[in-house]
Order: C-alpha cells, then structure tokens, then sequence
C-alpha cells in the first residue's frame, strides 16, 4: 500500500459537552445546639441536579451517630416518593433514602431540578452531657462520585446562662439561655424575682441564684447563675484645698476632688463662675 504523504490533515478537533448529573446540597437540624437525651431531631436534607442531564436514580447515605436511636427514625415528609432502610454493618447503623428512578431533570429545568425529604430521629437515653452528635449525609447522583454535605452538630446537656453577674434594685436584668422549652427561677425570690421571658427585677440587697430548667418525659437538666443585687447609692463629691481654705494673694491652690460610689468611670469638670476650666480629679 502507498503511505500517507500529509500528515497535516490526520489532526480532527471536536468541542463536545459531557453530559452528567451533579449536585450541591445541604443539611440542617431543629432543634440546635444543646438537647437533652430523647431529644427528637428533625433533619432535612436538600439536593439539587445541577448537571446537564437527567438523574436518574439518586439515594442518601446517613451513617448514624451512636448517640442516636434508629428505632426511632421517622421519615416525615419527602419531594419524590422515597423508599428508607438502615443498615448494620455490625459496628454503625447507616440509614438510605433511595430515589429509584426519581429521573430529576437538570437545573436548566426552573423549580423541576430540587429535591428534598425531612426525617425525625431521637437521641438515646444515655446521652450524657457534652457528648456531640455530628451529622452530614452522602448524596449519591447514578454512578457519579459521592457528594457530602455540610455537618451539623448537637451537643449533650444544657447551653449555660447568659446575662450579668450584679444588678440593681429596680433595674430589670435580661438573662438568657438558647436550650429551648425551659423555665426560669430565682432561689431567693426576697432578692430577686424572674419572669418567663428572663427579665430579673432586683428588690433588696443581696445574693439569688437564677436557674433555667429543661424538662422532657427523659429526664431535666438545669444551668444556674449566682446574682448579686446591689443597692441603688447617689454618689458624694467633696473638694479640699491646699494649702487649706484661707490664702493670701498669689498662693498657689491645689483643689482635689473625691468621690464616693464615683462608678467605673467617672468624669471631672472643673468650673470657675460657670466657666468650665479644667478636668480631672485636682485643678
């Protein structure tokens, strides 16, 4: 056979899109932060094709804290019908949302390409405080690599109170604590009383612990402050002089001030016939 002379013309370039599903996506919990044991979780989890084909047959992978009881796991509401099973591989309990031939068109498809499912799951009785529950699922779109979500995180046990440490009598304090669905008290009501929303109102001089106590068909957890209520005081001022109160023409004088109950910042104004004419404790 002859041999090809030109092989300048053997070069063939093609621009071509790989078609493929894909997917960023999400995770979130209610309630957050700090629960208590049996707490029931929600969890949604939220996926969207952002490819350029359909997808065919998605499913999400949970592995399970150990924390948290799979006897419990509820699903309660999904966008495409959804099929859900847990796995034991003999150390974790991983539960799958399968959605076989869910065929979820691509993004370019507006309000079509998003899906969705909430489950509820309840933390276990022996949860002890401080232990963390993290949580992010897998979300495998056909035969593409898995896609993780963000981790969301609960933790055991009681947030601690949030407020001050010294109020006034007649002035209402604001405590808070971000544990939902608890009550609040004061051990010396004499002291001090405390409404529903956290407001204190100081009445007599002395020492009160604030409480804010959880309670479900578990067990109760409670996160305690020690309060000081002080009494409400006007500050004194005085002026001294020296070389002392009488003077002869063209003495120096040295004037200082002295407070009591001054607070934490005081501030100095000195005035001669209304005239201000200088600052700070001595003029």
């Amino acid at each position: 056979t002859t041999g090809d002379f030109d092989l300048s013309n053997n070069v063939i370039n093609t621009v071509d899109t790989v078609r493929s599903s894909f997917d960023p996506n999400d995770i979130a919990v209610s309630p957050k932060g700090y629960i208590l044991p049996c707490t029931q979780l929600q969890y949604k989890v939220r996926f969207q094709n952002t490819g350029n084909d359909t997808a065919h047959n998605i499913y999400v992978l949970d592995t399970l804290s150990s924390d948290l009881d799979p006897s419990s796991l509820q699903a309660v509401i999904s966008s495409h019908p959804m099929f859900v099973s847990v796995i034991n591989d003999g150390v974790r309990n991983i539960a799958k949302f399968e959605f076989a031939g869910i065929n979820l068109p691509d993004s370019s498809h507006h309000g079509l390409s998003e899906g969705m499912f909430l489950f509820n799951i309840k933390a276990k009785s022996t949860l002890a405080d401080g232990n963390e529950i993290r949580n992010r699922v897998g979300i495998y779109f056909d035969e593409n690599p898995v896609v993780m979500t963000n981790e969301v995180v609960n933790t055991g046990g009681i947030a601690p109170i949030t407020g001050p440490s010294d109020v006034c009598i007649g002035y209402p304090a604001q405590f808070r604590d971000i544990t939902k669905g608890g009550y609040w008290a004061s051990s010396v009501a004499a002291v001090g009383t405390i409404g529903t929303a956290g407001v204190m109102s100081g009445l007599t001089a002395g020492t009160t612990v604030v409480s804010y106590t959880v309670t479900n068909a578990c067990t109760s957890r409670t996160a305690t402050k020690l309060v000081t209520v002080n009494p409400v005081v006007s500050p004194t001022i005085s002026i001294s002089s020296a070389p002392g109160d009488t003077v002869c023409a063209g003495t120096s004088v040295a004037y200082t001030a002295a407070f009591t109950y001054p607070g934490s910042a005081p501030v100095y104004t000195w005035r001669v016939n209304g005239v201000s004419v200088g600052s700070g404790p001595t003029y």
